[in-house]
């Protein structure tokens, strides 16, 4: 039997996540149709915006089964009322410190990258596209923690409006930026619209859940900020070559980050031994 109640429950309850997704997919794709009909070689740039956006969107994939792991395990603590903060904490400092060393690879080795992925398609030009491209990996790193974690929460809301703000706001930079800069245009856009959208998440997530920071938790943040992307100027410019310096200063800053705590055994632990 045809039951149109039951139809109609499930799509009063599911059509809030359904224009998420939509809104979501518009304001991270909507750059590439403005820069194809903004510009004069359109089908040119966006090839270009097209070679760079490649490995963000390969490495997002990793970031995203960190949203499917975290949905139920979010759902399921927020259902029985359990705290939430170091379970938050836990992921995002597995997901965000080494995804750190990932966009400071990109940016200081992105002409060494470009190169081993396009051969002679390669330009510096490429190489500026994708460097700054890829720091966007920590707005989406954000977004895949605290926008699943007031997903699970049911503050969808909220999550459709920064949404709908944020397609504005990536439309009317694309608008200024793009007859300007080009395709830096449209890539000032994303990394705009995604560090808006994500750091309002992050702020509407410790307001609700009271996920309070630390002072000593944020001065260690801060050290290993710095630390990492000096390590990374230095090493740039030390002369060594460019694949050597990479794995040695992934070892290094991913030691480092258990050094000042920022990572830890227990949280492997932890992880391989919760049930739901």
């Amino acid at each position: 039997k045809i039951r149109f109640k039951v139809y109609q429950d499930v799509l009063t309850k599911s059509y809030p996540f359904a224009i998420l997704a939509f809104l979501m997919v518009l304001y991270t794709q909507i750059d590439r149709t403005m820069v194809y009909n903004m510009l004069p070689d359109g089908d040119h740039q966006l090839g270009l915006y097209a070679m760079a956006y490649r490995m963000l969107d390969a490495f997002s994939q990793v970031a995203f089964l960190f949203a499917t792991i975290l949905l139920p395990v979010f759902t399921g603590l927020i259902h029985r009322k359990e705290p939430l903060a170091q379970t938050v904490r836990v992921f995002a400092r597995l997901l965000l410190i080494p995804g750190l060393v990932l966009v400071l690879i990109s940016f200081f080795y992105k002409d060494e990258m470009m190169a081993i992925l396009y051969e002679n398609q390669s330009s510096p030009y490429l190489g500026q596209i994708f460097g700054w491209l890829m720091i966007t990996f920590l707005a989406y790193g954000m977004v895949y923690i605290y926008g699943t974690l007031l997903t699970a929460n049911g503050n969808l809301k909220f999550l459709n409006w920064t949404a709908a703000g944020g397609l504005v706001v990536n439309i009317l930079i694309n608008l200024i930026l793009i007859p300007i800069m080009g395709v830096l245009g449209a890539v000032v856009a994303t990394l705009a619209t995604q560090f808006a959208v994500s750091l309002l998440q992050f702020w509407k997530s410790h307001r609700v859940f009271n996920l309070e920071v630390s002072p000593i938790e944020m001065f260690k943040v801060f050290v290993y900020v710095a630390v990492a992307v000096l390590s990374f100027v230095l090493m740039r410019y030390s002369g060594m070559k460019w694949y050597y310096s990479i794995a040695a200063l992934t070892v290094f800053n991913l030691t480092f980050a258990f050094f000042t705590g920022l990572l830890n055994l227990r949280f492997f632990i932890d992880i391989i031994k919760y049930k739901s």
